[in-house]
């Protein structure tokens, strides 16, 4: 029995060895599979890092670069995004670079290598965006790449986290297996079994570090989101919020718990949320990975509208689906505001070239047309009813005159002549001329807090201003009511100033009428040049053009407030009197002194123009001496040298601008009486080139000024 048993005993143990021995055999080998699985998963998590690390350094050292910071250049940008490429090159190939570290076994056909190649193309791509020169377009395409890129290095760290535990997985079954085997085999086979647990146990303690390198990784990358200038957020399957950074939070004026879900929706602007949801949904149903949407919110706390560019990155199914979506949220509120200043700027840049052009042109024509008619009505042996046309004619020049003064003043090209002004004495002066103007049915008053208030300002200009304004007024008001005019001291100014930085304090002259006030849809474009609500042919649209133009080149503003159906109030703003900036000026006020007489050289290239004043002036008992350049002016001078008692230039001349002509002539007489007139200078240069304290009769002027400036220069 006991042969039997050894006999039937021994093939059974040899049996039980055999099949131990396999066993173990076989775990060996399957667990070596595995240890290469866990090595591949530790090697993609450290290659993993690295990649994501140098990707970080590169996008942050860019926008160090972008934002100015010196201590950085492009080659420390092109450093780490060629090491990131790098590392990626050596995960594909099999070899991980670094000291100490056995060959890693070439990546398989599956998921992770193809999310290592995509990652790989990525940074391929941003590296191109690297190197483009900075700009705001290209700052937006770098940080939505960034983006793409943390959002694919998650995707790998889920994936390797899911091959490692798939092949802890397994493991743990072919060790249960194993020692279900070895139980009721020899203590040898318990021996071995006991060396395979000491191995399974090191394979256990390498995936826990894996999983501690991928946990690492997720709050790196949520301090790095954190840290973004721009919203982050990542939408789930079924396009609910699941995350978001700290920037949207502000962004939105919201907290996290608020905007997760789709509670984001309910910040969006109730006008807006029909197309965007529109939009969402074709997006969505497209085929296409990127999408943008610009929209407005309410944000929360104080109701603020802003405006929003989102964009959004979707990855998609094989069957096309969205699986996931990653994107950017973009304030663009201030952006844009200054984008329509630019726009406004450009605008008022261009009309104001036409205008300047179309003014230098009639200034001489008008001054033509004004003198000759001028002489005209001087002539007491004129018919009447001639002489009654010749009025007709003489009060439409002094009109459009009045015109080209204001399209000079839209074009910054008329001269302001800036002075101590006792505003009081401007406005008790002006309401009794916009009482006339205005008509008795509306009423108006003056109220002076500070009678004592002085301006740095041009007189005639604030004068024209009120004018303007005044005439506004009467049009809101055709069946009458009251104009109020107010000035008042104040150390806060306006909101923006322009040309100069001053900051008080200020004059501020409020024009207040009872009138039907301004539509908000208006209001924003009633200081356009030539916008108007009148019919064709009632308004120029130049008047608050005009009066803004002019605050700004006596380094003030114009502001308004109105309510529809409840009048509106002008504010002008002039800044506050601190010494005295007087320009000469030529006074064509007061009786004409008595003169013997002089010879002029007079120097202007327009003939029609050059014969009227040569007219006037020699009815004025003046001996002229014409020339139409400088060439031949100075050709006159010397021929007549010593006998010329005084100069009238014009500044711009053919070849030779006036004061480059006058300077010659005053280096052989630095005594000599000059006298420019002009339109406007295009050139700076040339306005520059005017000798200080040299006199100056803008066009266009009439005869009776001419000749009394000539009276005034010869008497001194």
């Amino acid at each position: 029995m006991s042969l039997i048993l050894r006999r039937i005993a021994w093939p059974i143990v040899a049996g039980m060895l055999v099949a131990a021995i396999a066993a173990a055999a076989a775990l060996q080998w399957r667990h070596q599979q595995t240890r290469q699985e866990l090595d591949r998963a530790a090697s993609a998590v450290r290659l993993a890092n690295g990649v994501r690390n140098q990707v970080s350094s590169a996008f942050l050292l860019r926008s160090r670069v972008d934002g100015g910071d010196a201590s950085v250049d492009t080659s420390q940008v092109r450093g780490a995004i060629l090491r990131a490429r790098l590392l990626l090159t050596d995960w594909q190939q099999g070899r991980e670079g670094s000291r100490n570290v056995p060959t890693v076994v070439p990546l398989p056909d599956s998921p992770l290598r193809d999310a290592v190649g995509r990652w790989a193309n990525e940074v391929a791509r941003f590296d191109s965006l690297l190197r483009l020169p900075r700009g705001a377009r290209t700052a937006v395409q770098l940080r939505s790449a960034y983006t793409d890129l943390a959002f694919l290095a998650d995707t790998i760290d889920l994936l390797v986290a899911q091959s490692s535990s798939a092949a802890q997985q397994r493991d743990d079954e072919r060790h249960r297996l194993a020692l279900t085997i070895l139980a009721a085999t020899i203590l040898g086979l318990g021996a071995l079994f006991g060396l395979l647990w000491v191995r399974w146990s090191a394979a256990d303690r390498e995936t826990a570090s894996a999983q501690r390198a991928l946990i690492e990784s997720e709050r790196r990358f949520r301090v790095l989101t954190e840290q973004l200038p721009v919203g982050v957020f990542q939408h789930a399957r079924d396009g609910r919020v699941a995350f978001v950074n700290a920037t949207m939070e502000r962004i939105f004026g919201a907290t996290a718990t608020q905007l997760k879900g789709n509670g984001w929706f309910d910040f969006v602007h109730p006008q807006d949320r029909d197309q965007l949801v529109m939009d969402r949904t074709a997006s969505r149903a497209s085929s296409i990975e990127v999408a943008e949407f610009a929209f407005r919110i309410l944000r929360g706390g104080d109701d603020a509208v802003r405006e929003i560019i989102l964009r959004a990155r979707y990855f998609r199914t094989e069957q096309g689906e969205v699986d996931s979506t990653i994107g950017i949220v973009e304030d663009v509120t201030e952006r844009r505001a200054l984008e329509s200043q630019l726009i406004q700027a450009q605008k008022m840049e261009a009309v104001g070239r036409l205008a300047g052009g179309v003014a230098h042109d009639f200034n001489n024509l008008l001054t033509v047309i004004g003198g000759i008619t001028e002489i005209m009505l001087a002539d007491r042996q004129l018919p009447e009813a001639l002489r009654l046309d010749v009025v007709e004619v003489h009060d439409a020049a002094g009109r459009a005159r009045a015109l080209t003064r204001q399209l000079l003043a839209l074009s910054r090209q008329q001269r302001i002549h800036v002075t101590d002004v006792a505003i009081a004495d401007v406005l008790n002066r002006t309401t009794g001329l916009l009482q006339r103007v205005l008509g008795e049915h509306i009423a108006v008053s003056l109220e002076l807090q500070s009678p004592t208030l002085t301006a740095v300002a041009d007189a005639g200009a604030v004068e024209q201003m009120l004018l303007n304004l005044a005439l506004n007024a009467r049009d809101a008001m055709p069946s009458g009511g009251s104009l109020r005019l107010e000035v008042t001291g104040s150390n806060s100014g306006p909101n923006r100033v322009t040309d100069g930085e001053f900051e008080g304090p200020w004059v501020v002259i409020s024009v207040a009428d009872s009138g039907s006030g301004i539509p908000a849809d208006v209001l924003p474009h009633i200081f356009e040049p030539f916008f108007t609500t009148k019919e064709v042919g009632q308004g120029t649209g130049l008047g608050l053009a005009m009066v803004q133009s002019l605050a700004a080149q006596m380094r003030g503003a114009v502001t308004v407030e109105s309510t529809l159906g409840a009048g509106t109030t002008f504010f002008i703003f002039l800044p506050a009197c601190s010494s005295s900036v007087a320009s000469p000026a030529i006074s064509a006020v007061g009786s004409r002194p008595p003169t013997a007489g002089g010879v002029l050289l007079l120097v202007e290239d327009n003939a029609p123009l050059r014969r009227v004043a040569a007219r006037a002036l020699r009815e004025a008992k003046y001996t002229v001496l014409e020339a139409g350049d400088a060439a031949e002016a100075r050709r006159l001078y010397d021929e007549h040298a010593g006998r010329i008692d005084g100069v009238i230039s014009d500044v711009v001349l053919p070849a030779e601008s006036g004061p480059v002509f006058v300077r010659s002539l005053r280096e052989q007489n630095g005594d000599l009486p000059v006298l420019y007139i002009t339109g406007f200078s295009t050139s700076e240069q040339l306005v520059r080139d005017v000798d200080s304290g040299t006199p100056m009769l803008a066009k266009p002027f009439n005869m009776r000024d001419l000749v009394t400036a000539v009276d005034q220069l010869l008497a001194k």
